[in-house]
């Protein structure tokens, strides 16, 4: 009796591991993904009876385990949209079809997204795509295109796009890659309104509070279009001003509850001095992206006005430049001498960092600079007020913000907020009027004779 129970406990453990992947011993372990070895319909053929399933057949068997979805329906897209989606799985195949049968007259695109692995737990990397008719011609279409964060411009993977056609309301749908891309094939052409959206929930329904994008689309019968798409969460209330503090004694940077546009920035702005509230000021508001422009703008204006300085002072005493000195050197008559003097050099000078010579002109740039995108301005939510008049130093003032609209284009934003000024004067604001570069003095007369 014991022994044909020990027996039959031997014989599940066998079949148990049996029923488990491995490699046979000896053999070259499998790294590959499951292979599709064939496709019914065939690619860009036409199906006749509309009640058969498309058949996709790899050649091994697939892990019951998905990527990235809960339900083996949310991996498979079919546009146009004309009825559920079912899908049915083998061991080494599935069979896809739509409540109802597919459509005569249409030209369908299936596509089945790689989220399936093998029983030794290689993945797919690539989708499966089929093309077929029911009767249609099929049209060579193609539209693709970029999806990005509006706020970071990161790109935006599993976001789905569905573009609808004016014509019938058939929608074509589609969802985009780890890297933001979708495309969708072989559409009929016509006007479509496209929309764009991170489906969270994955209920396939765009929510208020999802991230998304809307905008139309006109595709002509053999036209390839590129599509830049922008994803935002919807917004119904105006920006709110949160806090605020000085950059200089002229510039106040705002810190805002929502972000705005880069470029023109509509509003105003006045500054009240603390606690009686009289009004002090009154600004203009910019982009906080403006402002670094302007900021590198004033450091290069003012390099340039103490290297004029120094020119000036070098020739009011007499310096000169020994050879081979950069412009800008303040050389004294002891360097002049010892360059003078055969054999000798002078000693070795290093330039003030705000004379230093710049990058030289022509040939190719650093490396560090060679195929350096140019940078393009971001949404923000900082704006900063720009004043006609120095500020007091260690003075508490409010500013009071109104008429700012947000990235949504809802106007009625602003708000007050409190700062106070550095209590040491600075250098970095802009000068007032009439401060301007000091004349050069004259160059010494001279009285040598003939």
């Amino acid at each position: 009796m014991i022994r044909g129970i020990a027996g039959a406990l031997l014989s599940a453990a066998a079949c148990v591991g049996c029923a488990q992947a491995s490699t046979p011993p000896g053999g070259r372990p499998d790294r590959e993904p499951p292979r599709v070895v064939s496709v019914f319909p065939a690619p860009f053929d036409t199906l006749a009876d509309l009640r058969a399933p498309v058949r996709v057949e790899f050649d091994e068997r697939l892990s019951i385990r998905l990527e990235g979805v809960a339900e083996l329906e949310e991996a498979v897209l079919v546009s146009p949209v004309t009825g559920a989606v079912r899908v049915e799985r083998g061991r080494r195949s599935m069979e896809i079809s739509v409540a109802g049968g597919w459509r005569p007259g249409l030209v369908y695109r299936v596509v089945v997204l790689p989220v399936f692995r093998d029983l030794f737990g290689n993945p797919r990397r690539e989708p499966v795509e089929l093309v077929f008719s029911t009767g249609a011609p099929i049209p060579p279409t193609a539209v693709a295109g970029l999806i990005e964060d509006r706020v970071t411009g990161a790109p935006v993977p599993a976001a789905r796009v569905e573009a609808t056609r004016r014509l019938d309301s058939l929608v074509y749908v589609a969802v985009s890659d780890t890297g933001g891309f979708f495309s969708l094939r072989s559409i009929p052409a016509g006007a479509y309104d496209v929309r764009a959206w991170l489906d969270q929930d994955r209920d396939r329904t765009m929510e208020y509070q999802e991230a998304q994008d809307v905008m139309a689309m006109t595709l002509g019968f053999q036209d390839t279009v590129v599509l830049a798409m922008n994803l935002l969460p919807m917004d119904t209330t105006p920006a709110r001003l949160v806090r605020a503090e000085p950059v200089d004694s002229m510039r106040v940077r705002l810190f805002f509850d929502d972000h705005f546009e880069p470029g023109p920035t509509p509003g105003r702005g006045t500054v009240f001095l603390l606690p009686d509230s009289t009004p002090v000021a009154e600004g203009t508001l910019i982009h906080s992206t403006a402002l670094d422009t302007i900021l590198a703008r004033e450091r290069v204006a003012a390099d340039s006005l103490r290297q004029l300085r120094a020119d000036s002072i070098r020739r009011a005493t007499g310096d000169t430049l020994p050879p081979g000195a950069p412009p800008g050197d303040t050389a004294t008559a002891a360097d002049t001498a010892a360059a003078a003097r055969p054999g000798q050099r002078p000693p070795a000078r290093r330039l003030p960092p705000e004379l230093a010579p710049g990058p030289p002109q022509g040939g190719n740039p650093p490396a560090a600079q060679r195929g350096a995108a140019p940078q393009v301005p971001r949404p923000t939510r900082e704006l900063v007020l720009v004043l006609p008049d120095r500020l007091a130093p260690g003075t508490p003032y409010f500013v009071e913000v109104t008429g700012v609209v947000n990235i949504r284009g809802i106007p009625g934003g602003g708000g007050q907020a409190e700062f106070r000024t550095p209590a040491r004067p600075d250098t970095a604001a802009p000068p007032p009027p009439g401060d301007s570069v000091p004349p050069q003095a004259p160059p010494p007369a001279d009285t040598s004779g003939p």
